[in-house]
Parts: structure tokens; C-alpha cells; sequence
């Protein structure tokens, strides 16, 4: 889970860098990519791959799900609140998601089929949430 959170908040750093300091008014309209989405995609998705690995099969689903929520609600609320655009939450969900695919490859790459199982998870949720946002 350290793996991803620094992953993320790494991305984040050096996104917010580039648009910032490369270009005057950000590149596309894009000034700050949510480091909120970032972070909370890569903290609350390795939660509920490190959790639902040790649950059984029929509650699996149950932690992606919370995260799921919490990711939505968290990504939403950037943009309510005014503090990013649909672009820049949508960035940060694309830094969110590369830091837990690759933390979670190097934490479950060897390891059984129902963890595999749950990186299918993780997959369809995140494109749920990109749909919904």
C-alpha cells in the first residue's frame, strides 16, 4: 500500500510540475491534477485488494466496493467544490490507477489466482468510476 501511495503522490508531484512550470497557463486547460484522486485511488484500492485477498470468495466484492464509493465521492467532490476540473480529476484518476497497477503487480505478481482475481476487480471498478465521472 506504501508502494502505491508514493507511486501516486510521486505522479501527482511530477504532473503538477509539468503543467505548472512547462507551460504559462497549463497545458490544455489543465493547471493541478487532482493529487485527492491520485491518492485515494492508490490508498483505498490496495485496501481492498489487501483485504478481500484474505475474505471469502463471496465477499470479495464487498471492499472494492467501498472503495469504489469512496474513490467516486472523493473525485466528485474536487469538482464540486470547484478545485479541479473534469480534466484534472480525470488525470489524477489516470495517475491513481498506473501507481496501484504497478504497485500491484510487484506485490501479487507471484502470487495465487484469487489475487489476480481481485486485480480484475480493481480494473472493472476503475472504469465504472471514469464512466461515472
Amino acid at each position: 500500500m506504501l508502494l502505491a501511495f508514493i507511486l501516486a503522490a510521486g505522479g501527482t508531484t511530477i504532473a503538477k510540475l509539468i503543467f505548472l512550470g512547462c507551460f504559462e497557463d497549463g497545458l490544455l486547460g489543465i493547471r493541478s491534477p487532482s493529487g485527492h484522486t491520485a491518492i485515494s485511488i492508490s490508498v483505498y484500492t490496495m485496501l481492498a485488494l489487501l483485504i478481500s485477498s484474505q475474505l471469502r470468495y463471496k465477499l470479495k466484492l464487498l471492499p472494492h466496493l467501498i472503495s469504489f464509493f469512496l474513490i467516486v465521492g472523493i473525485a466528485a467532490s474536487r469538482i464540486t467544490l470547484g478545485h479541479h476540473s473534469l480534466e484534472e480529476v480525470m488525470i489524477g484518476l489516470m495517475i491513481g490507477v498506473c501507481a496501484v497497477i504497478a504497485a500491484s503487480m510487484l506485490l501479487f505478481y507471484k502470487r495465487s489466482r484469487v489475487d489476480r482475481f481481485n486485480v480484475c476487480y480493481l480494473m472493472i471498478m476503475v472504469g465504472c468510476a471514469a464512466l461515472l465521472l
